[in-house]
């Protein structure tokens, strides 16, 4: 074996009949190198499916393969069993396959949005009702009694109070505080 056939193709078998296949079918198709195919999250997940607890579940369909081959075997299995997302079939797949990416460089742009994103910055489209509570709770400017401070603390010292105090104050929905907005 050379060092570039170091690819396999699996498949994750059902133990039993389920709504979609009968037991002994494929759920999941899939490209790896040593370990890949055993190996999870801490969820028991990769690839978003479960991995069969059960170790004669997992099937080694063929070895001895480069990327390529793996990759285009990969696609021709997803194709025959089909994806169940797309109705076509029984398999979890989300993709035709064939995709991996062994070794893929990203650029920098690519994990900085990936790092915003996995820390909550960037968010998707959110309701009107949302956008107005976060605004709330990321006060930037305080109009009290229609005099704007820059901030909680210029507020407090103006008012004579605790910071926490206009805070609590502003996210108040009592009629009491009503000329207080954030």
């Amino acid at each position: 074996m050379t060092s570039t056939n170091i690819y396999y193709v699996y498949a994750y078998i059902r133990s039993k009949d389920s709504s979609t296949a009968k037991a002994g079918t494929p759920y999941y198709i899939g490209k790896g190198t040593g370990y890949r195919a055993f190996k999870s999250s801490k969820t028991g997940k990769h690839s978003g499916v479960f991995i069969p607890k059960n170790k004669k579940f997992i099937k080694i369909l063929e070895t001895n393969l480069t990327e390529v081959g793996a990759l285009a075997l990969e696609r021709r299995l997803i194709k025959w069993w089909g994806r169940e997302d797309l109705n076509e079939g029984i398999l979890l797949n989300r993709t035709n396959g064939g995709d991996g990416g062994t070794g893929l460089i990203q650029s920098i742009e690519s994990n900085i949005a990936k790092s915003n994103k996995m820390r909550g910055i960037l968010k998707g489209p959110q309701s009107e009702s949302h956008k107005r509570n976060r605004a709330l709770t990321k006060c930037k400017l305080h109009v009290i009694n229609n005099i704007i401070y820059k901030s909680r603390l210029d507020a407090a010292k103006a008012l004579n109070m605790s910071p926490g105090t206009v805070s609590n104050r502003c996210k108040s929905t009592s009629s009491q505080w009503e000329f207080w907005t954030c």
